[in-house]
């Protein structure tokens, strides 16, 4: 009879949860996901954060309402509280700022992995602050702004990865040896071009059994795979092919293309690890025209037609093409992301 009354009396329903932690904050996002669209972005989001908010302070201020005696006898700490609370409002920021960070695809889609890591991490550390528009219009200001430092440098990250002793050429001006083992001390070396016919030496560029694996290629291959189509595309060569889309084995040819369906690389992947790449010569001039550029190893067009088997046009054609967020495309990215 005490349980009856119970049930009937106080309208308190603890039924487990359906779902754990992770599916819970997927469903919750998808959920915000319908909520902002045909809304301007960070004023939608601030709005539903700020309600979500107050209806999580406003059951966290009815406890204070409570007798503390029978708070006591329940169980419950006030330590609990605050630490329950806390972690409360930790989880709805996190949930708002990846919201907002997910929408900065303009963005993060030029970058490399290690790039995009690097610039959500950088933004994430950031989420201990309040979902205001104010703070939230600050943090997307930033990243268009420090966009092209990442950009070059991942340009640079790229063409040194690339480097060893076998797949360069010295430029005419330069007389350096290159020694065995360079590959392990290639930040000293300088003034040097990129064959368009690369090998790569990689810990493992087949894998069959990881469930990571992309059709036959592993991970870490198809990541490179796709920083390099990244970094091509910063250039101006859009290519329409990615890693997923060919079925990888031993010593066999896939060839990405451009939009036109002239090819853009080819990729062999090998037993023994090895990645062998034969590149577009256009886009390869171009990398190592603006890698020398960016690295002062040139200065001019006419110096990279001194050191390079590349004509007047072609050299003027590639200097300082790196894509780069001016202020026209700044607001267009707002616009396009945000609002």
């Amino acid at each position: 009879p005490f349980k009856l009354w119970f049930d009937e009396t106080f309208s308190i329903d603890l039924k487990p949860a359906k779902h754990n932690d992770t599916e819970q904050r997927k469903a919750r996002s998808e959920k915000i996901k319908e909520l902002v669209k045909g809304h301007n972005l960070i004023e939608r989001l601030e709005e539903l954060y700020t309600n979500e908010m107050d209806h999580l302070m406003k059951n966290y201020r009815k406890i204070s309402e409570l007798d503390m005696e029978l708070i006591s006898e329940l169980g419950v700490s006030i330590e609990g509280v605050k630490e329950g609370l806390s972690k409360k409002i930790e989880g709805v920021k996190n949930l708002y700022w990846k919201e907002l960070f997910s929408n900065l695809n303009t963005i993060t889609d030029r970058l490399t992995e290690r790039s995009r890591n690097s610039l959500l991490e950088t933004l994430t550390s950031h989420t201990s602050v309040d979902f205001t528009s104010s703070n939230a219009y600050g943090i997307v200001i930033w990243a268009i702004k420090n966009a092209n430092q990442y950009y070059e440098k991942q340009m640079l990250d790229l063409y040194y990865q690339l480097s060893s002793s076998e797949n360069i050429h010295l430029y005419k001006s330069n007389k350096r040896m290159v020694k065995d083992g360079w590959r392990y001390m290639r930040e000293e070396m300088s003034h040097y071009l990129l064959d368009y016919q690369i090998v790569h030496h990689f810990y493992s560029a087949l894998d069959t059994s990881s469930y990571r694996s992309v059709r036959g290629l592993s991970e870490n291959a198809a990541i490179l795979l796709i920083d390099i189509i990244a970094v091509a595309g910063n250039l101006g060569f859009i290519t329409r092919d990615r890693p997923s889309d060919f079925d990888w084995f031993p010593s066999c040819k896939n060839v990405f293309t451009f939009g036109d369906g002239k090819p853009f690389m080819q990729v062999k992947a090998f037993k023994n690890g090895n990645l062998h790449f034969k590149f577009s010569t256009n886009f390869m001039k171009a990398l190592n025209v603006e890698v020398a550029r960016l690295n002062k190893w040139i200065k001019s067009p006419l110096e990279a037609v001194q050191e390079f088997d590349i004509s007047p046009d072609e050299a003027k054609m590639y200097f300082d093409t790196t894509y780069c967020i001016g202020k026209e495309e700044a607001s267009q990215i707002l616009i396009q992301n945000i609002v």
